[in-house]
């Protein structure tokens, strides 16, 4: 009884083991499999667009060949993976296997790409226990890209030019070349040169090189023109002078300061008229979009004050009334005046200092109806030399009657 009992406990043994065959297989060495086993080399970098020189493994097989297979993650047992990029198989020569010259797939993006290449046995054994391989890392690692910009040569940086660099990969290591490029410059990112012309930028990372990028860096060093005008004399204390400027800046717009005992200062991009009421020297200074600049100086000088106009007399005529109410008759006139003075007329006290000829007839505003109110009436007369007075008049503008009422006949006939 106990020996049928001891038969069926190992025959049990024996069908389990069985069953297990294929994973011990695996654990279990077998003298007859090949082996593959990695060199000193388990790990490859190149740049993309360029070919891994050379994948190499050892083996021991002589009647198989090595396949190469491309993974793009890794594999517990790339025998079983139909997922591969098969990459070549070569038949080993005194126990080593070369592919040589391998192309990998384009790293577009801005970081490294990682393949796993398996080498297995080709035609894949019959024996599951027998399913060597080796594994080489590849990294494609991307191209930098170059960028590049450049200011012209100006003013603004004492006649320099500042050239910016750029890579798409972080830690990039840059290479210009130029006509203002030396040993001091050719490696930094952003380099100043003080040569106009063609510079040429190439970047490197992680030992991928980018092709070359050009930047033309041109003259900007163009002064602006100024001719500044002055009638550079003030002879009335109540008299401004212009200071004229045309300028010329090669750009939308440019910046001016006046200095000086009247100074002014602002942006503009068409000639000035600088009004200044102090003598002295002043000197205008012009500043392009370049940063170049150029100053010219006037002289406004102070003569004898000549005096303001005063002979001359304010008439004031009120409008009529007529039959059918106010006529257009009132008028504001001067008398004793000189031709070649001008006036302004305000109806509020307040001058603008725009004047206009004196009229040959001495009517300053005339054809007036009557308002129904008083109007005063201020004049500001100017002589030659830009001095004024001020005088006013007044019209009562008094309201006119309405007509007298009419007495019309009324027929009135009857109907039946």
């Amino acid at each position: 009884m106990r020996t049928r009992s001891f038969f069926y406990i190992i025959t049990g043994i024996l069908l389990l083991l069985w069953s297990k065959q294929p994973v011990l297989a695996r654990l279990l060495p077998n003298a007859d499999c090949p082996t593959i086993t990695n060199t000193e080399t388990t790990t490859v970098a190149v740049c993309t667009g360029q070919p891994v020189t050379a994948l190499r493994v050892n083996t021991t097989a002589t009647t198989y060949k090595i396949e190469f297979v491309r993974f793009d993650a890794p594999q517990t047992n790339p025998y079983l993976s139909k997922e591969g990029i098969h990459l070549g198989e070569i038949i080993p020569d005194n126990g080593v296997a070369v592919q040589q010259f391998v192309d990998f797939p384009a790293n577009t993006g801005q970081t490294d790409k990682i393949y796993y290449v398996y080498a297995c046995l080709k035609p894949m054994p019959d024996d599951p226990a027998c399913q060597p391989f080796a594994l080489i890392t590849v990294t494609v690692r991307p191209e930098p890209t170059a960028t590049t910009s450049a200011l012209g040569l100006a003013c603004l940086n004492n006649g320099r030019a500042q050239l910016t660099g750029g890579s798409t990969i972080d830690n990039s290591t840059y290479a210009w070349s130029g006509p203002g490029i030396d040993a001091t410059n050719q490696n930094e990112q952003n380099p100043v040169v003080s040569g106009a012309g063609t510079y040429s930028l190439i970047v490197t990372a992680n030992g991928c090189i980018s092709e070359p990028v050009a930047v033309t860096v041109l003259e900007d060093a163009q002064r602006p023109t100024v001719q500044l005008r002055s009638v550079n004399l003030l002879s009335c204390p109540t008299a401004v002078v212009p200071l004229s400027a045309t300028i010329a800046s090669f750009g939308a717009s440019y910046t001016y300061q006046l200095t000086g005992n009247d100074p002014v200062s602002g942006v503009s991009s068409t000639s000035l008229s600088l009004p200044v009421s102090e003598t002295g020297t002043y000197t205008l200074s012009v500043t392009a979009l370049n940063g170049c600049t150029t100053s010219q100086t006037a002289t406004v000088q102070q003569v004898t004050y000549s005096f303001a106009p005063s002979s001359f007399t304010l008439t004031a005529r009120e409008p009529l009334c007529g039959p059918g109410g106010s006529a257009p008759t009132g008028q504001i006139g001067i008398v004793g005046f000189d031709p070649d003075w001008t006036y302004e007329l305000s109806l509020t006290g307040q001058f603008t200092g725009r004047s206009t000829p004196m009229p040959a007839d001495g009517i300053l505003l005339g054809g007036m109806r009557s308002k129904g109110n008083p109007q005063t009436y201020t004049v500001r007369v100017y002589n030659e030399t830009g001095c004024y007075s001020v005088k006013s008049t007044r019209l009562i503008h008094e309201r006119c009657p309405c007509p007298a009422p009419k007495c019309l006949p009324i027929m009135i006939t009857k109907v039946k």
